[in-house]
Formats: C-alpha cells, sequence, structure tokens
C-alpha cells in the first residue's frame, strides 16, 4: 500500500475522531461557530495535502499545531487590517445582501402555486388559515368566527399541509422514463 492511498485514509480517521475536539479548542480561543469549523476543515485540508506526513509520530499534536497556527495567522491578519470586531462576533460582510435573480424567480413561482392551491382551499378553513396568518390566536378565532377551538386547530393544521404537499410535488423533478427503470 502507498502513503498516498493510505493518508487520506489516516486523515479520515483522525477527522472521525478528533474534529469534535478540534472544533471545541479552537473556540476555546475565541473563534465563533463558523469561524471554529473553517479552520478546522483548513487544517485538515492542511494535514491531508502536506507532503511530509509519514514522519509524524503523533499526528493529532500535529493537527492541532496546524489549528492554532491558522488561528494566529487570522487573527493577524485581522490586527493589519485594522479590524476591531472580535472573532467571536463572526462577522463576516457580504457584498449584496439582496436575493438572487433566480431564488427571486423561484420564490414567485412558489408564490404562485401556494396561491393557486390555496384556492383551492373551502372558504371556512380558508378564513380561519388567514386569521391565523393575520396572528390571532385560536381562542380569538373562536370567539370571533364561531369555530371551536379543536376546529380552528384542526383547520389549520390541514390547510398547512395541504399547502406544503402542493409546493412539495411542484418542488419534485420527475425522474425520465429509462432512469425509473432503474430504481
Amino acid at each position: 500500500m502507498t502513503n498516498e492511498i493510505a493518508r487520506p485514509f489516516d486523515v479520515a480517521l483522525l477527522f472521525g475522531k478528533h474534529r469534535v475536539d478540534l472544533h471545541r479548542f479552537l473556540k476555546s480561543r475565541g473563534f465563533a461557530d463558523d469561524a471554529a469549523a473553517d479552520v478546522s476543515q483548513e487544517a485538515f485540508l492542511r494535514l491531508l495535502t502536506s507532503p511530509q506526513t509519514d514522519g509524524i509520530r503523533n499526528k493529532k499534536a500535529y493537527l492541532f499545531r496546524i489549528a492554532a497556527n491558522l488561528g494566529v495567522d487570522i487573527q493577524r491578519k485581522q490586527a493589519r487590517e485594522g479590524r476591531v470586531e472580535s472573532l467571536d462576533e463572526g462577522r463576516f460582510e457580504i457584498a449584496d445582501e439582496s436575493p438572487s435573480v433566480e431564488r427571486m424567480l423561484i420564490s414567485r413561482q412558489e408564490l404562485a402555486i401556494l396561491s393557486k392551491a390555496f384556492d383551492e382551499v373551502p372558504h371556512g378553513p380558508q378564513s380561519v388559515f388567514l386569521a391565523r396568518l393575520e396572528g390571532l390566536t385560536f381562542a380569538e378565532i373562536e370567539r370571533r368566527q364561531g369555530v371551536p377551538l379543536k376546529t380552528a386547530y384542526s383547520q389549520v393544521m390541514k390547510v398547512t399541509l395541504f399547502l406544503k404537499s402542493r409546493l412539495d410535488d411542484a418542488r419534485e423533478i420527475p425522474l425520465p422514463l429509462s432512469e425509473k427503470q432503474q430504481v
């Protein structure tokens, strides 16, 4: 067996055994959850791509040293850039927070599907569902619309499940006939 075949297996084994401890170690050094996860993954990647891992007796210690060094590098870089927020805040600037054109198109399509499906719901459950969407409690719906509490709850649940099933059906991509036969 060559080292190239064994090394990924060793790193995978090391990952399974120590990823939680490594994450905890990085959090103890001031990293937020997301940043600790990123640094952990980078440490494992560096270990995996390291050309000389055969002579390392304690790979766990080596992995933690890589992670500690990466953490120091990140902190130094932030200090050079004059960043004042701490690593705990875990803020990363996003250039544009508005949804993509694709996301907006998908949302419009989903809204059209829900609107069409909602038109199929009988008037009584529709009005109970809309009242709930407006923020009324089930007790308020009972008082205003004269619908028993359990019935109002049941109708909201049924309408919600109906709309969800319609949306789920629309999201499914049917397999071509040749692929269905293989499954």
